[in-house]
This record gives structure tokens, sequence and C-alpha cells, in this order.
């Protein structure tokens, strides 16, 4: 049971640097496009995508010995990078990493789900469950 603790801990630092060295990659890109083309440099952009590798920085420092409160954040993460909505008239995602997923189309509007951000939340959500068992054991019940 444990093992498979470890395991489940294993791949969401493996997807969390997989997210890192997209992010970097996209912020890369970005400063790339700019010089290339004298384009001005979406800066809100960038200071995103600068947050958002921090953030996955500091969970996977933290997943290294991982808590109850850094694994609920770690799904919290997660459950925002599930769903991405982009139409003519705006675009909202949270999602700035790795994505696999699929594409619906709705009128004008575009909405993606990420699978990879569903598998880690399944994965996450096992870990917890087992980290409470794990924490639960040895403890009696008051029920009389």
């Amino acid at each position: 049971m444990f093992d498979s603790f470890n395991k489940n801990i294993k791949v969401i630092i493996l997807f969390l640097v997989l997210n890192c060295f997209a992010t970097v990659l996209s912020i890369y890109i970005e400063f790339s496009n700019n010089m290339k083309n004298n384009q001005t440099l979406d800066v809100v952009e960038v200071i995103f995508s600068t947050l958002f590798l921090l953030f996955c920085l500091y969970l996977i420092w933290k997943l290294r010995h991982p808590q109850i409160k850094t694994l609920k954040l770690c799904f919290g993460f997660c459950l925002l990078q599930i769903v991405a909505i982009e139409s003519n008239i705006f675009t909202f995602t949270l999602s700035n990493g790795a994505k696999v997923g699929a594409v619906f189309e709705i009128g004008s509007a575009l909405i993606t789900i990420d699978f990879l951000a569903l598998l880690i939340l399944f994965l996450i959500g096992k870990v917890i469950k087992t980290y409470e068992d794990k924490a639960n054991v040895g403890i009696p019940s008051n029920e009389n």
C-alpha cells in the first residue's frame, strides 16, 4: 500500500517537472518571438508563466516530504488546470504547462479538457486518501 503511495508521489512530481519544463519553454518562445518580430512583449503572459513556474517549483520542493496541506494545494493546482475556455471575446485558462486532452467546439468557443491534469488529480486523490488512512491507523474510535 505504501509502495504505491511513493510511486504516485513520484508520478505527481514528474508531472510537475514536465509542467515546469513546458512553462520555461513557453517563456523562452515568448521572448524569442519578441526578439525576432520586434513585437511588444506580452508582459501579463510572462508574469503569469513565471508565477506558474514558481508555484510548480514550490510544490515539487514540498512534495519531497509530503504533508496533507501540500497534497491539497497540489490538488487545487491541478483542479484549476482541467478546463480552458477560448472564444473571440475572451480566453480563460489556468493551464500553462503540458497538456494532453480533448478540444470541443461549441459555437465560436473552444473548450479544452486536460486529461493529464485529470489523471494527476485522480492520483493526488488516492495519495490524500492513503495519507489520511495512514494517519488514522491506530486511533481508537469514539463509538459506544
